[in-house]
């Protein structure tokens, strides 16, 4: 069987659209960074690429752990999503970067060579808040204290009924849930409890969302919320999938963009994969002032669809 040469790019875009308020976190903003993870966009693209459903061979302890964490589960989950994700199989180039650019994503430029064949995925979900935000703009000091940085944020009321707040057993900051229109989806905000140096992997990012969402919860109602509006676009090192192979597919080289927004109205989350062959009772305000989670997840899924951190340096500044 010819051994084929494969080339995996993962680009994520995620889009979602909220507003801060007055109520802070207090504690130093810890050292993460802004990183993004989609598991429906990765499962597909292998799915497609193994149409007769061999096993996966794994060249380190990376890739079998990530498969043992999420081979069975994310595959489970992908019916649940096909609405969500669409796919192409071809070897023809000008066909696969026509398809990408339909799709969202025409800076996706896929080389195939001859007698080659690539194999692309975009996850696409777009929600509206069942009440939008309202646009506003905060002020957080730097940890050393020298300089005040103005961002765009959201804010959001609760006598409008659009987000409900909950303590997590065991975790300092609180989950919000905002409400969208979308029947059974959900997206959650909360933000990073890590020590300075521990930022999570980004394919960890599914089963941190996993954990952190099935922690016991009390509801805390809160008047308002304020969260920062986000505009990310970064590269994602996922090398450690490179080498896994089924028969007439290796994955020999691997690449992953995320892009993430967040504003008042809603919330879109987009990603794109290409494997190619180449061969309380009194209600206080809750602002958000650290990193945090953005987690999509739709009632039945073993893992969260899309999720993200989003840092400093993926707020929108204000202009001065």
């Amino acid at each position: 069987m010819e051994n084929l040469l494969q080339v995996l790019l993962f680009i994520g875009v995620l889009v979602v659209v909220m507003t801060p308020s007055v109520g802070t976190s207090s504690a130093e903003t810890p050292n993460v960074g802004s990183s993004a993870f989609c598991l429906p966009a990765i499962f597909k693209g292998l799915q497609v690429a193994n149409p007769n459903n061999d096993n996966w061979l794994t060249a380190n302890d990376e890739q079998r752990e990530f498969m043992t964490a999420y081979n069975l589960g994310a595959n489970a989950d992908l019916p649940l999503l096909q609405d969500k994700v669409a796919a192409i199989a071809t070897g023809n180039q000008a066909e696969i970067n026509t398809w990408f650019a339909q799709h969202g994503f025409p800076d996706m430029k896929i080389s195939i060579p001859s007698n080659g064949k690539a194999v692309g995925t975009v996850f696409d979900l777009l929600v509206d808040w069942k009440v939008p935000g309202r646009k506003m703009s905060f002020a957080l000091r730097s940890n050393n204290g020298a300089s005040l940085d103005w961002y765009q944020g959201v804010k959001m009321s609760a006598s409008e009924g659009n987000f409900v707040g909950y303590k997590l057993e065991g975790y300092d900051y609180p989950l919000l849930q905002l409400d969208v229109s979308q029947e059974g989806w959900r997206v959650y905000l909360i933000e990073v409890e890590v020590a300075d140096g521990d930022n999570p992997k980004p394919s960890d990012l599914p089963i941190c969302a996993k954990g952190l969402l099935a922690r016991n919860r009390t509801k805390v109602d809160y008047g308002d919320i304020i969260f920062p509006a986000v505009e990310m676009a970064t590269d994602v090192d996922i090398k450690w999938i490179e080498g896994m192979r089924v028969p007439n597919f290796n994955i020999d080289e691997a690449v992953k963009k995320v892009r993430l927004r967040l504003d008042d109205k809603g919330a879109r989350a987009q990603s794109a994969v290409a494997y190619i062959s180449k061969g309380i009772k009194f209600s206080p305000s809750y602002s958000i002032t650290r990193p945090f989670y953005v987690i999509f997840t739709k009632d039945g899924l073993n893992f969260p669809a899309f999720v993200a951190i989003s840092a400093t340096d993926t707020w929108i500044k204000e202009k001065q």
